[in-house]
């Protein structure tokens, strides 16, 4: 399995930051992907990786080939990016793409398949299983990258456990703890405090946000909620345009993508066939990467 962590902070040309974007998306049953850097080309990725993937009738597609999805994809991706303006192309532009594939002997079996892309060239960098690979502003958080390692290390391999008289309990575990100990990190600028986590198998997905209610020892409880965020070009326009911040980005081109499958993520819930995570098999490592 891979789990994907993305934060929905953009930073304006002018260095104000505001919360208002949802990076990470559900792409197929066994794909994720999600994006840093100039968000017009961004978009335009996610769309262009979309016509890549197959399209069925059933409402739970077979798995797809995530490593040859990853492979084929860079040349589509120069495209994309050279034919942008230049003032998006010196925002620069990642794509991290994240699936599994069936794998018997790995936790609800899925063996992750990850990669980083980075403009202009695309070239995939692989991320190995069990370890971090980052996108975006969150690389360089020493704080961030300690919390998201304490759940590759071997101390966390008791979380396992979970998994033994709770079907799903493994992903649920890492999902809340994950979360709470992002949230408890001290702010950062350029990063936000309110995050989606999705997790992805063989088999489906099933994604959560920061979305909360905190209890304090003296008080009332304090519910936490996410800003609304866009999931599409035209909606992140018109976000910033009500929030008075202006536009960062050139509509030059028209980006049509919408992710069918986004409003799952960004409100938690289950993607096709995540009611299918009934089977965790032996435990041989988990991929998990931050955005």
């Amino acid at each position: 399995m891979a789990l994907c962590v993305a934060d929905i902070q953009v930073t304006l040309r002018d260095g104000r930051h505001v919360d208002c974007l949802q990076k990470l998306y559900p792409m197929h049953q066994n794909v994720l992907a999600g994006f840093a850097g100039d968000v017009q080309i961004g978009f335009a990725l996610l769309e262009a990786l979309a016509r890549e993937l197959p399209a069925y009738p059933s409402d739970e597609p077979p798995a797809i080939a995530v490593s040859e999805l990853i492979e084929g994809f860079p040349e589509r991706a120069r495209d994309v990016f050279s034919s942008a303006p230049a003032v998006n192309r010196s925002q620069g532009s990642e794509l991290l793409i994240a699936g599994a594939t069936h794998a018997p002997n790995a936790i609800y079996e899925g063996k992750p398949v990850v990669a980083r892309l980075r403009g202009p060239k695309f070239v995939p960098e692989p991320i190995d299983r069990g370890e971090w690979g980052s996108i975006g502003s969150g690389s360089a958080v020493a704080a961030y990258r300690e919390k998201l390692e304490g759940y590759t290390s071997d101390a966390a391999r008791e979380v396992f456990a979970m998994e033994g008289g709770w079907v799903g309990g493994f992903a649920t575990v890492i999902f809340v703890g994950l979360t709470s100990e992002l949230r408890d990190v001290p702010p950062v600028a350029g990063i936000s405090q309110h995050f989606h986590a999705c997790l992805v198998t063989a088999s489906g997905f099933e994604g959560r946000s920061t979305d909360r209610a905190d209890f304090p020892a003296t008080g009332p409880p304090r519910k936490v909620e996410m800003p609304k965020v866009a999931t599409s070009l035209a909606e992140f326009q018109a976000a910033l345009a009500k929030a008075d911040v202006g536009s960062p980005i050139l509509a030059s081109r028209s980006v049509r993508w919408h992710s069918p499958l986004a409003h799952q993520l960004a409100h938690g819930g289950h993607g096709v066939s995540a009611n299918r995570l009934d089977k965790p098999g032996h435990v041989s490592g988990s991929g998990m990467y931050f955005i």
